[in-house]
């Protein structure tokens, strides 16, 4: 995940009962008395988590999740999917208070939601990595994903690895579709191998040689006719993933255009002559701008938003 996490400082912004729910299939954590406990008193739910063994990853993973979905962005991705998935739960998810208890909650009780948004809020805090770029001019058409694109996309992606970098010699595509149309592809590729420490279980430090996956990203939204990739290397690498999801998912060939750059016209504002045009039922004798603050329906990672 993207931010730091602190686990006794999760612990801490979640209920009780909420939390009682999560490990209700821990033995370890059946001593613990939820019921008397006070609100952020952690420590006996930290002895527990010490004890409990290898669970601890799945619990870690789980409430690293959370904590990725409790910050605005990751909120805002978890309503939508929760309205498009279950609508239904809505009022439950809102009489919660603390986001953090709302993302914990969708855990519980809204599983394929959570998952889903967990997935999308990657995708998110990858795009503002600085690893992003959009471009349109694409044809406005929805895709039909099926196996045959799937195996064309995972060719034309492993193809440009091995042949550019001599890894990825295997490939998988995952397809999600979004609330509003967008596709999502996320194709993960084996890196070159690496040796690193790890403890064992003995808990003694040991190399290990394992190859572990990157993923890329693309986000095709039909009804705007664009695509952003999201991927390491820069245009150099962005610009042939790009012409190889164009081949095989969409069928066309692409040129190597520039990434798309938000500009605005408002040389206007510098005229001295400029005044704002006024009704007479207004009753407004004159307009002056003092402040101006230009924010784009969708967030664009690239642009520093300054009020002028």
């Amino acid at each position: 995940m993207a931010k730091a996490f602190d686990l006794r400082k999760q612990l801490k912004l979640h209920d009780n009962q909420l939390l009682k729910q999560l490990f209700k299939n821990v033995p370890v954590m059946a001593g613990v008395a939820w019921d008397e406990m006070k609100p952020r008193d952690v420590e006996i739910i930290v002895a527990a988590w010490e004890a409990m063994g290898d669970d601890r990853r799945h619990y870690q993973v789980v409430l690293q999740d959370v904590h990725e979905l409790s910050d605005p962005k990751g909120h805002k991705v978890l309503i939508e999917e929760l309205e498009w998935q279950c609508p239904e739960r809505l009022a439950e998810f809102a009489r919660l208070k603390s986001p953090a208890d709302k993302a914990l909650w969708a855990y519980l009780e809204t599983r394929d939601a959570f998952d889903q948004a967990a997935i999308f809020a990657r995708a998110e805090a990858l795009r503002t990595g600085g690893l992003a770029n959009r471009w349109n001019s694409l044809p406005k058409k929805p895709i039909t994903w099926t196996p045959k694109l799937k195996a064309a996309l995972e060719a034309e992606i492993r193809a440009f690895y091995w042949n550019k970098e001599l890894r990825g010699e295997v490939c998988e595509v995952h397809h999600y579709q979004r609330l509003g149309g967008a596709d999502f592809f996320f194709a993960y590729l084996p890196d070159w191998p690496d040796k690193q420490l790890i403890f064992d279980e003995e808990h003694n430090l040991a190399p290990r040689e394992e190859s572990y996956a990157f993923s890329n990203v693309f986000v095709y939204s039909p009804s705007d006719g664009a695509i952003d990739l999201i991927a390491k290397g820069g245009k150099k690498v962005q610009l042939p993933l790009r012409r190889a999801f164009c081949r095989a998912v969409l069928g066309i060939e692409v040129d190597d255009d520039e990434p798309l750059r938000a500009s605005y016209k408002l040389d206007q504002l510098l005229d001295p002559a400029f005044a704002f045009a006024t009704m007479p039922e207004d009753m407004l004798a004159a307009v002056r701008l003092r402040r101006l603050r230009i924010v784009p329906r969708v967030s664009v990672p690239s642009i520093e938003y300054e009020a002028l």
